[in-house]
């Protein structure tokens, strides 16, 4: 398990979201992006709707290792505040499996 200092304080990591609606179906997928500290962390095609995208965020760092940002633990409600989430509502499927 890793601490992180961001070294960003009191900026915010940018999380870079997207989100299409399958409206055949009717389900909602995102993907997420975002770097701490010249890492790139990156999950494509997530299926969840909602604020779903946060616990992708989460799962993602718990995936690393990581356990809390400028010591704010994972689990805690503030943890989110580390983040800021910028937000494309409207993109097509491709956008979502084909980002870099």
């Amino acid at each position: 398990m890793s601490k992180i200092k961001t070294g960003l304080e009191p900026k915010k990591i940018v999380v870079e979201v997207r989100k299409w609606h399958d409206r055949v179906n009717g389900n909602t997928y995102h993907g997420v992006k975002f770097f701490i500290n010249d890492k790139k962390f990156m999950l494509n095609f997530v299926y969840g709707y909602g604020e779903q995208y946060r616990k992708t965020v989460k799962d993602l760092l718990k995936k690393d290792g990581i356990t809390e940002i400028n010591d704010i633990k994972i689990e805690s409600m503030e943890f989110m505040r580390n983040f800021y989430f910028n937000i494309d509502d409207n993109c097509k499927k491709r956008d979502l499996t084909g980002w870099e």
